[in-house]
Parts: structure tokens; sequence; C-alpha cells
């Protein structure tokens, strides 16, 4: 009896500094101590209180409680609403600093650092932690946004020394030190900017940029003029690798005058930087469009298109050809040890040699020996003739 008395006395002093009445259950009087009218239940400022204390300030703008320490660092704290505009509000006010700390608005809406919150939970100021300090199993899940008809929902969890998921349909944990951010319903994730969403990680992992239905594990997707859609640039120089596409193409491209590889390491294949050429097997391309270093099989057809740069020997049949006579045809290979108008063989070995130009070159000796075939047909008919005739004549 003597401990509560003492304590109705501080409060007694505590209500004096406040100029606020104190009111106890009947049975108890003193100077400035008024009777409660709720048995059990002390009230400071109300003759009525409704729970076992009850502060009450007339003031609209009153400050209900105030906590002061005596220590050297000792703050001072208020409690109520005489720091706060308007009604309906509560605050906690730190004197000390002259700074509101928390305020839950007429609204509900609750601020931490900030006077007016917006939303549920409005938090300002210069850094925020959630800490999950378990280290039990599966206990990992930090902070979670959750919707009502939901049972479950946005996650952000960080799995400590020991609290690794068990479950192996939650593996998205990278181990110890990791962290991850999971949308725990069959669900998409979308990221987003201006208010646009600009990601989506949909429910089967697929994702999607520009496109809320991917249908790959990732899916591009923007309008005709968007262009480039990925770029790799190396920080040290212009190299830059390009790939994208419009209404009426897609590339890939190596920006920064410098080739092209396919396997880089093999030098697979090699697009020549300024002009386009392409290497195959070879990063020397010459002034050639395609430059293969080893075995080339087509199955099909190929096709080579004359450009005018090689006439078909089609002038051989002219009535004003000169076709070369087959004396002097032997007198030339005797002499060079090959055909005129064929490469010779240290030529080839060392410029190499024109399919196309080779081509032309054979077909233009076949023809030239059908016409000596065609002549020795006739002089063969003249000599058969010839023959017949001298045979009649001995008989």
């Amino acid at each position: 009896m003597r401990k509560l008395f003492t304590l109705l006395v501080f409060i007694s002093s505590f209500c004096s500094l406040f100029a606020q009445t104190l009111f106890v259950p009947n049975g108890f009087s003193a100077t400035g101590i008024g009777s409660s009218t709720v048995s059990g239940q002390i009230g400071i400022g109300t003759s009525s209180p409704n729970s076992l204390l009850h502060l009450y300030s007339a003031s609209p703008n009153g400050t209900v409680a105030r906590f002061e320490s005596a220590s050297t660092n000792g703050r001072i704290y208020g409690i109520g609403s005489n720091f706060i505009t308007g009604n309906g509000e509560f605050g906690i006010y730190d004197y000390t600093s002259s700074a509101e700390r928390f305020r839950i608005s007429s609204a509900g809406f609750v601020g931490i650092g900030n006077n007016n919150p917006l939303f549920a939970l409005d938090v300002q100021g210069f850094g925020s932690r959630v800490l999950n300090p378990s280290t039990s199993a599966n206990a990992y899940t930090t902070f979670r946004l959750q919707g009502p008809n939901y049972s479950n929902g946005l996650e952000i969890d960080f799995f400590g020394n020991n609290n690794i998921p068990t479950d192996p349909n939650w593996t998205y944990g990278g181990g110890v030190g990791s962290v991850a951010i999971v949308n725990v319903n069959p669900k998409p994730l979308t990221l987003g900017t201006n208010n646009v969403g600009r990601v989506l990680i949909d429910a089967a992992g697929f994702v999607g940029i520009g496109t809320y239905t991917p249908g790959n594990l990732l899916s591009v997707q923007g309008t005709a003029s968007l262009g480039t859609v990925f770029q790799q640039k190396i920080t040290t120089g212009a190299q830059t690798l390009a790939l994208g596409a419009n209404s009426t193409a897609a590339e890939i491209q190596s920006q920064g005058a410098v080739p092209l590889y396919i396997n880089y390491g093999g030098n697979n294949v090699i697009m020549n930087a300024t002009g386009g050429n392409v290497g195959i097997g070879t990063a020397t391309t010459g002034s050639y469009r395609l430059a293969v270093a080893g075995k080339i099989a087509a199955a099909g057809e190929v096709r080579v298109f004359n450009t005018g740069t090689t006439s078909f020997p089609d002038y051989v049949f002219a009535p004003d050809y000169k076709l070369p006579t087959l004396e002097e045809t032997e007198k030339y290979v005797q002499e060079n040890h090959h055909l005129p108008d064929v490469p010779s063989a240290a030529e080839v070995e060392k410029d190499g040699m024109s399919l196309n130009d080779m081509n032309v070159i054979l077909l233009k000796k076949v023809e030239e020996l059908t016409l000596h075939l065609i002549e020795m047909k006739k002089q063969n008919e003249e000599l058969k003739l010839r023959i017949g005739n001298l045979e009649k004549k001995g008989n």
C-alpha cells in the first residue's frame, strides 16, 4: 500500500507539472487528487478513465506525456499533439533535437521521421534497416508485402549462416549471404519506371522486356524504331556489340571499327570491321568478300553470276574467231608445258585461281576442241569418200 501511495504521489507531482488533475480510485486522498469514477483505474486529466492508466489533455494541441532522463546524454521526448498542426493526429517529439520522430495521421498512416505520412507506413530519413536475427532453418523471410486475397506475397529474403531453405521448391537462394526478391505467389514479378512496367518475370521464369507475355527464357519486344535492344560496351575502348531489329531487318553488329567474331578463340567466323568481308577459319580476308581456310562442301547448287568482268566464250563460235591450229597448240605446249590461256602450276601455287575464270577457260578449250573435232570429222568423211572412189577404180 505504501508503494502505491508513493507512486500516486509521484504521479501527482507529474500532473502538477503539466497542470493536470490526478483521479484515483476511492479510498485515497491527497491535495490535488480527485476520485476516479471507475474502480481500479487511474486517470490523469480525466475522472472517467477507461483503462488502467488514462492520460488526457484538454488542449487539442497538448503534450499528454513527457519523458526526460537526467543522465549526461539524456534526451527529452513528448507524446501528444502540441507540436502537431491539426486535430486527430498523434506523435512523438524529440524536444532535445526539436524534431518530430513519429506520427500517426488522422487517416491512420504511420510516419517515421515524416510528419505527413501518405502511406500506411511512410519512412523518411537516412538509413533504414529491417533485421532478421534468426539463424533457424527456413527462417529467412526478412520483409513481405502481401495483398488481401493471397496467402503469400512479395518477399525480400536474406540467407544468413543457417537459415537456408530446406524445401527443394524454394531453391532461389544463392547460398549463404545471398539476397532474393521473390513473388511467392504463382504470378509474375514486374519491374518498371515512370509508372510503366519494363521487365516482367512470369510464373514459369520467362523474362519479358517490353512485353507482358514472354514466350521464351528471354523475350524482347519494342516498336519498329527501337533499334538496338542489347549492347555490350568495353569500358577501355570503343568496342561495342549490339543486337537489334526494326520493321525491316534484324542485325548483330560490332560497333567501334573492330571485327565481329563468332567463336573468337578458334577464328571460326570473322566479319571484317570496315568492308564487311567474311573470313571462315581465317582473319585474313584481303579484298575478298568471303575467305575460307579449309574445305567447302555444298549440298544442292552453287550458282555464280557473271558481273561483266569475264566474257563467256561464246565468241569461239563466231565466224571471225581465229581458232589456233593444233600445230600452234603443240608448239605452245612444248615451250610452256601448259595450254594457252591456262595458268601455270607455279602461278596457281602463288596466286591461287579463280573458279569462275578457270571454268570459262576450260569451257573455251572444250569449244575449241569441239571445232577441231568437227573439222576432223569433215576431213575423215572426205577421206572416206576418196578412199571409196579409189577402191571402185581399182576394181
